[in-house]
């Protein structure tokens, strides 16, 4: 809400402050916003909690209820979404070792695609006002970043004359001609789409960033080589007019390999990398964010699920890390990723006019708390291949509803 504040368990100090005040505790005050304490915020361990999730025409859902001026404690269940406490219980991992989206309270009571911490939030802003008139608040904007993920840099450039030929063998014994003609004519690779990226984001005057993988030769990280002139070239023209970031390789829980990364994007962009997004989606908490912290990573934006779109910790807004196990908050921020083109096309199975309305309608829940909205495509989905030739409209409809020129 931006304003500063103080914190107090002086009863008689509460008592004689004059101006806008919050009561966190079992007293009742006539002249404060009294919120009645759930016992999470009080206890020093990680267990399993008794929730029961109810609607409410004012709050939307609510838990953590009590007989209060507020109904629930919004402290103790915005801490229990926004820490991700449910994911360091006990859960079920799907063939990649991520927490499935299933599990969370989120997709079982139906707010997934609310950033039901947001709407407390401004809720709790209306309380206060209503009863400290005078108190004046920090007025969020809606903000939209496009954010890009570089799985596959290039289709056929930069993957080396033996690939090259192998590939090209195998798409003439199939009989894929179109491939052929594609091959012979990399100078126009497919997954070159940067330049109607930046024609997009331009246009629309989005926010662009570019995480970039920096490995090859395992099952699930294919890039071009990291080495080759292709990629370098890539990676300086990229980070000449955007914000870059690295993308964590599906095997980078092995720290030697995540430190190699980190320092061969430095050393070809010249620039110090900060922010994240793990492939995959792939992360473990607390772990993986230890990682990062640990080799100056400040800015990660692993925070969605694969298999829905929405918000994994009920909030559009970024918030600092807090580790439960070491009870304390860190200096890593996290940036919520609200929708992303392989869950639409893969796992929700959306046509591309179904997943402009999906995107659309979470725009729209975004707009409502002044919030920002991440959304998460792939350069190499952005061509004009028969799989996805279609869904350029759906990236190029996701900037204009999200346009400056028309907010």
């Amino acid at each position: 809400m931006g304003f500063d504040f103080l914190l107090t368990d002086d009863e008689n100090e509460f008592k004689i402050f004059v101006g806008a005040k919050i009561n966190y505790s079992e007293t009742v005050f006539e002249d404060a916003v009294n919120i009645k304490p759930h016992f999470l915020l009080f206890e020093d361990n990680i267990r399993n909690q008794n929730i029961e999730v109810k609607s409410n025409t004012e709050w939307n859902k609510i838990f953590f209820e009590s007989q209060s001026e507020i109904p629930f404690d919004i402290f103790a269940a915005s801490f229990y979404l926004l820490s991700r406490y449910e994911e360091k219980l006990p859960y079920e991992s799907d063939e990649h070792g991520r927490y499935k989206a299933e599990q969370s309270l989120a997709v079982k009571n139906n707010f997934i695609e609310i950033p039901l911490v947001d709407v407390w939030a401004k809720k709790l802003k209306e309380k206060i006002v209503a009863k400290f008139p005078q108190i004046t608040f920090r007025e969020n904007q809606f903000k939209f970043i496009s954010t890009i993920d570089i799985d596959f840099a290039y289709k056929y450039k930069g993957i080396g004359l033996i690939k090259q030929t192998l590939k090209f063998g195998k798409s003439l014994l199939q009989a894929r001609f179109k491939d052929c003609f594609e091959q012979l004519n990399f100078k126009n690779d497919p997954y070159d789409t940067y330049g109607f990226i930046q024609k997009v984001s331009t246009n629309n005057q989005s926010t662009l960033l570019y995480f970039l993988l920096m490995r090859k030769g395992t099952e699930f990280d294919k890039n071009i080589s990291p080495k080759s002139v292709e990629m370098k070239n890539l990676v300086i023209k990229l980070s000449e007019k955007n914000e870059i970031g690295l993308h964590p390789s599906y095997f980078s829980d092995d720290e030697k390999k995540l430190k190699e990364e980190k320092l061969l994007l430095e050393k070809i962009s010249n620039k110090k990398i900060s922010k994240t997004r793990q492939h995959f989606l792939k992360f473990n908490l607390p772990h993986t964010y230890r990682k990062l912290i640990k080799h100056g990573f400040t800015d990660d934006y692993s925070m969605a699920y694969s298999a829905i779109c929405g918000f994994r910790a009920s909030t559009s807004f970024p918030f600092y890390f807090f580790d439960l196990e070491k009870n304390e908050t860190t200096n890593l921020t996290i940036h919520p990723t609200t929708v992303m083109d392989v869950t639409l096309k893969n796992y929700q199975k959306l046509s591309p006019e179904q997943a402009i309305s999906k995107i659309e309608f979470l725009i729209n829940e975004v707009k409502k708390v002044n919030g920002i909205f991440i959304s998460l495509w792939h350069n190499s989905n952005l061509c004009l291949n028969d799989e996805w030739k279609e869904w350029r409209i759906v990236f190029e409809k996701m900037h204009a509803l999200t346009s400056k020129k028309t907010n």
